[in-house]
């Protein structure tokens, strides 16, 4: 095992959520830490700043994210404090601050379903992208698994508008839309992208499993009424392993168990939560 890859394991150690693993697995794969600082990362619509944790301590020269809500900016800049080669602005993803052809690499993970205008933020990636730059692209997929969020793929079945709010939300919690792999593949060319890679992942979970890590647990986690010791362990800059309490390890263990039967790619026409595309600039 590389020492990245020990590091990584490291930084993944508390996360309940096997699909947002493999998702930083992929990223991370498709886009590998650079420590030229020359070469610049961009994490589009980076949030509290896990993507930019995670690089800058992989080695990454300089990452920056961009995030359009300045409150969870401010949150993800108190957070990255010491990392030097990671730093947060506020911006849209479909004004990029950033001038043209200035960056080697853009991680845009779980973003594009909640802008309102998602060809112009591809077509605004591609503009500040050097040619040959890649996208790391991660979506929601519109054909996602029953267990995984059984309240809308239910009601979707029989015509009911999808639930966007509150603990029921499942995937579709504050989204605009899910994508089919087509529309996505046709949405990356159209603004100027070549798709090198698909994959398709989180095929098997526990039923209700979205419910259960982002409707009760994330706010639950939130609300600052977590144990200290617990909070610690779930955190997402670097769970502690083997420090953290153990009836949260063995719960932990018997909720990943289904993600023994997934794979980093399904394959196409097989529901799967996450939709990833790997796109390189003409």
């Amino acid at each position: 095992m590389t020492a990245a890859a020990s590091t990584l394991d490291r930084l993944l150690a508390g996360e309940a959520d096997p699909v947002f693993a493999r998702r930083v697995r992929t990223v991370l794969g498709w886009l590998p830490p650079d420590p030229d600082p020359r070469n610049v990362y961009v994490d589009v619509g980076c949030g509290r700043g896990y993507y930019l944790h995670y690089y800058a301590a992989l080695g990454q020269g300089r990452v920056v994210g961009i995030e359009r809500d300045r409150r969870i900016a401010e949150l993800a800049r108190r957070a990255l404090a010491n990392e030097p080669a990671a730093q947060v602005t506020v911006g849209s993803a479909t004004a990029l601050p950033l001038t043209g052809a200035s960056v080697a690499g853009i991680v845009m993970s779980e973003v594009l379903e909640h802008i309102e205008d998602d060809a112009a933020a591809l077509r605004e990636a591609a503009r500040v992208l050097r040619p040959g730059g890649s996208v790391a692209l991660t979506v929601p997929h519109g054909l996602y698994p029953w267990l995984w969020d059984p309240v809308n793929r239910t009601r979707e079945r029989f015509g009911a508008r999808p639930v966007r709010d509150g603990a029921l939300a499942g995937i579709w919690a504050g989204h605009l839309r899910l994508y089919a792999e087509a529309e996505l593949k046709a949405l990356a060319e159209e603004a100027g992208f070549v798709v090198v890679e698909v994959r398709r992942f989180g095929r098997w979970s526990w039923p209700f499993a979205h419910n259960l890590i982002y409707g009760i647990g994330k706010p639950w986690l939130e609300s600052g009424k977590v144990p200290a010791a617990l909070a610690r362990a779930v955190d997402r800059r670097g769970g502690e392993g083997a420090s953290s309490p153990s009836a949260w390890r063995a719960l932990r263990a018997a909720f990943l168990w289904p993600d023994r039967y997934n794979r980093d790619d399904e394959g196409p026409g097989v529901p799967t939560v996450n939709l990833a595309m790997w796109l390189r600039k003409r």
